[in-house]
């Protein structure tokens, strides 16, 4: 013990009468330790920033890792059968989806899925709907989280043939004829100052996707319809045309 007492007193001693001899050239030295010290520790903490791996969270928060599609085929437009095993009774329905991918490495949440900016042509211009954006139904057999790569299809907008519509009523439905197909969108509640079927015309709007963990992505969709309600489900979904028209997409880094 008293051996390292004296050597480190002895070098002590050394260090004074040096800087003693030679202050400036001490200063100096003293100067580059401290940066040696400083450069060490400050390296040593960009290097463990770096070895960290990114949380989901702050890896794809701040980028767009989805997209949302649509075709004018199966399975976009798809016929499925509605039913209630109690009362047996069974109805055709036809559904129009949008198409959600995850385009990145990483799982996708999704928040909720938006209607947005509707629009009428009215030979001129697409004027607004007296609406604001409403929230789509997403399917609760659907999970929310969606895995690397993977993909999922959630209705926009569907038809009911004329015997559901008397089946579940004007309350369900809030506005349009029952005793004829309806075309209506797919939303989960409706504003009460918003009508619930699609009337006749030409129609713009945008399908917009929420996430927790991306930015949002969306579609836009122009649906035509010549306003003929035909019998079948069948018949009227073979006039409804849309298209896309444009989507909100950039890449991934």
């Amino acid at each position: 013990m008293n051996y390292e007492y004296d050597k480190i007193n002895q070098t002590c001693k050394k260090w004074w009468q040096a800087i003693r001899r030679d202050p400036i050239r001490a200063f100096f030295v003293l100067l580059f330790l401290a940066f040696v010290t400083f450069a060490t520790s400050f390296l040593s903490s960009i290097g463990d920033q770096l070895a960290r791996p990114k949380s989901l969270s702050e890896g794809t928060k701040n980028k767009q890792i989805a997209s949302i599609e649509f075709e004018s085929e199966k399975p976009f437009v798809d016929r499925v059968v509605y039913g209630n095993d109690l009362s047996r009774k069974y109805w055709n329905v036809y559904f129009f989806q949008v198409q959600i991918r995850n385009r990145a490495m990483s799982p996708l949440h999704v928040q909720h899925l938006k209607l947005t900016d509707l629009g009428q042509w009215d030979g001129e211009n697409f004027k607004p709907w007296d609406a604001e954006p409403v929230v789509l139904q997403w399917p609760a057999r659907i999970s929310k989280d969606i895995p690397p790569g993977d993909k999922v299809l959630v209705p926009f907008a569907r038809i009911y043939p004329a015997d559901l519509q008397r089946e579940l009523g004007e309350d369900e439905l809030y506005s349009g004829d029952v005793d004829i197909p309806q075309l209506r969108f797919n939303v989960d509640g409706w504003p009460r100052r918003m009508k619930s079927d699609v009337p006749p015309g030409k129609h713009r709007f945008k399908v917009t996707a929420f996430f927790t963990n991306s930015l949002p992505a969306e579609a836009e969709l122009e649906l035509e319809w010549p306003g003929k309600h035909r019998e079948s489900v069948e018949s009227m979904a073979q006039e409804i045309k849309i298209r896309k028209i444009g989507a909100m997409l950039n890449s991934v880094d």
